[in-house]
């Protein structure tokens, strides 16, 4: 079963998705490992402008660290874990290989780097943090992008294609949370600007990478949810 051009459009996009996000990737990468001028130019004026507000009212720095201690990688892996153990209890191969590529895949890139990169982080987070050379990328935002935005693009779909309007706000929800957990983390101040930038790329790069591989078994379980959605509609609205 086939979607014609929309399937052939996603692709298509997802492709583009890929590219830019491997190329901002490796393009910041490079640029960290190297200490270039720029870095300087682009993480000190956000960082100490973020440190006078952040640290003068205090609440925020306190809520971004509550929001970090709830979203940490072992935690959040765990549940999605559960979830995608769920999907391929219902036999969606597709979702459920998705998600679970994602996690895994994810979270060995993000280890693999920060320990190739080594880069120190800001001054602030002494206060939160004690592993002070693993700020490139930041995890967290690696994984706001590779699980929590991956999980509601699947319930966004999942609810969509079975008419559960609750589930289709949830995804929606969580595709909103994905990226803004990497903006708490340069309010605590464990992360230069910068390093949430390389963990929104890198974590786009494994959601497109992980979409690609498994783009037509998710599409057929779309399109048959769909189906069975309507044909249920279509049985219920019709007369006895």
């Amino acid at each position: 079963m086939s979607n014609g051009p929309d399937e052939r459009t996603g692709r298509r996009w997802t492709i583009v998705g890929l590219a830019v996000s491997v190329s901002s990737a490796l393009a910041l990468t490079l640029l960290v490992v190297s200490d270039a001028a720029v870095l300087a130019w682009l993480d000190d004026p956000l960082t100490d402008f973020t440190r006078n507000w952040a640290d003068s009212w205090e609440w925020p720095v306190t809520l971004a660290h509550e929001i970090s201690n709830k979203t940490g990688v072992i935690w959040s892996s765990f549940v999605a874990g559960l979830f995608a153990l769920f999907l391929f209890a219902r036999r969606r191969w597709g979702a459920g290989g998705f998600l679970m590529l994602s996690a895994l895949l994810g979270g060995l890139i993000g280890l693999f780097m920060k320990d190739f990169v080594s880069r120190e982080r800001p001054p602030a987070a002494e206060r939160f943090e004690s592993d002070l050379t693993d700020s490139f990328p930041s995890g967290h935002t690696m994984v706001g992008i590779y699980l929590y935005l991956a999980t509601g693009l699947v319930l966004l779909r999942i609810g969509q294609a079975n008419g559960r309007r609750w589930m289709t706000w949830l995804g929606w929800a969580l595709i909103a949370f994905g990226p803004f957990l990497g903006l708490t983390r340069i309010v605590v101040g464990a992360h230069w600007p910068t390093d949430v930038l390389g963990g929104w790329a890198f974590g786009s790069a494994v959601v497109c990478l992980c979409a690609l591989l498994f783009w037509s078994p998710l599409n057929r379980q779309w399109l048959t949810w769909r189906s069975r959605a309507s044909s249920a509609a279509t049985q219920q609205a019709a007369p006895s």
